[in-house]
């Protein structure tokens, strides 16, 4: 019918133009995603389509290691295209913590580590900090042995951004990858932590999506399942989604058990509770995380004090609880009161109220 209406040409480029300009947009937003915080996410969550909130979610932004799966199960092997991601998220001791995994290495403390946090192969990973290599030739030779190395997948570099020459360092290494050709469906990972104060003045690297780099947020390691566990329950919150079941139970199950620990590690317990020989300031973390483990395993009526607390804990978590335990932990991160990403800050607050 177009054909009837005069200028229809004009009018045929114009819906063109719309429509590429809409599907542009649309691209720049879910880019863009990809660099929010959960934080954000959930403050801003009343005024952002449901469909971004939802997409939001589909990406992995609450542990290292499935962001690391996700990226090698998109690998082919009939795709020469390296894959570049530069990661930012905050200091912490599990970042600091990731060990250095180079070609020769074979140390099982090591494995188990990555193999925790990182990826469920540590063969396949090759992991150093930036900081570690003292100049140009040793990160150069580090890029150029994992590009021969056909066992390892993935490099992952690990760059302190309180160092003041970690931005001259980072785009160095950027460089040096933009100049490796030929490498077969390998990925390219570096990940920048940086200091509270970073977060407070709003400096970080820039994110620029030129050369196919691209950027991402990630919220925290994660360990355990506890990540994928809050990942739920702060998309059932920001979707206000109550058909969607979150598993309070094993959480619980994981908290109590930091719980113990923590409280194990105080002196919190009476004089005369322990063996008569140990007073509570002197005995080991051991003896006393092994009484609170007894005598939460006392049975009362049909169940255990361990099962009791812990059922009186899930009842604590109603819909309205949820909200305001993220709401606490999301303004504590802005207020820079915590150092924390979301997951740990959520993690601690639901921990306190355990012990």
């Amino acid at each position: 019918c177009l054909n009837i209406i005069p200028n229809s040409d004009a009018i045929i480029a114009i819906l063109i133009d719309r429509l590429f300009e809409m599907l542009l947009t649309r691209k720049v937003l879910l880019t863009l995603l990809d660099l929010a915080s959960p934080e954000e996410i959930f403050k801003k969550r009343k005024g952002l389509p449901l469909d971004l909130v939802e997409k939001y979610f589909q990406q992995e932004h609450f542990a290292l290691k499935p962001m690391l799966h996700s990226l090698g199960s998109c690998s082919s092997s009939h795709t020469t295209q390296l894959k570049k991601l530069v990661v930012h998220t905050r200091s912490n001791a599990h970042i600091v913590g990731i060990p250095a995994v180079r070609p020769e290495e074979n140390s099982s403390l090591k494995f188990a580590k990555v193999e925790k946090y990182v990826h469920p192969n540590p063969k396949r990973v090759m992991i150093e900090h930036l900081n570690s290599l003292k100049n140009e030739l040793a990160l150069r030779s580090t890029i150029d042995t994992w590009c021969d190395d056909e066992d390892k997948e993935i490099l992952l570099l690990i760059a302190d951004m309180s160092d003041n020459v970690s931005t001259e360092r980072i785009n160095y290494a950027r460089c040096c990858v933009d100049q490796v050709s030929q490498v077969k469906a390998k990925i390219f990972v570096i990940i920048l932590h940086y200091p509270a104060s970073a977060f407070r003045a709003k400096k970080f690297y820039p994110a620029l999506f030129l050369g196919n780099w691209n950027h991402t947020y990630l919220d925290s390691v994660g360990s355990d399942g506890l990540s994928a566990d809050m990942k739920k329950l702060v998309e059932k919150t920001c979707r206000a989604d109550t058909t969607k079941a979150v598993n309070i139970d094993g959480m619980a199950e994981k908290i109590m058990s930091d719980a113990i620990k923590s409280v194990s590690s105080h002196d919190l317990i009476y004089p005369g509770q322990l063996p008569s020989h140990q007073s509570a300031s002197t005995a080991a973390f051991q003896i006393k995380y092994s009484y609170l483990t007894s005598v939460l395993s006392v049975n009362i009526g049909e169940t255990t004090i361990g099962n009791f607390l812990k059922s009186q804990f899930i009842k604590l978590w109603s819909e309205e609880n949820l909200e305001r335990i993220l709401r606490r932990a999301a303004w504590s991160l802005q207020n820079g009161t915590s150092q924390l990403g979301l997951t740990s800050c959520l993690k601690g607050i639901l921990q306190e109220a355990m012990e």
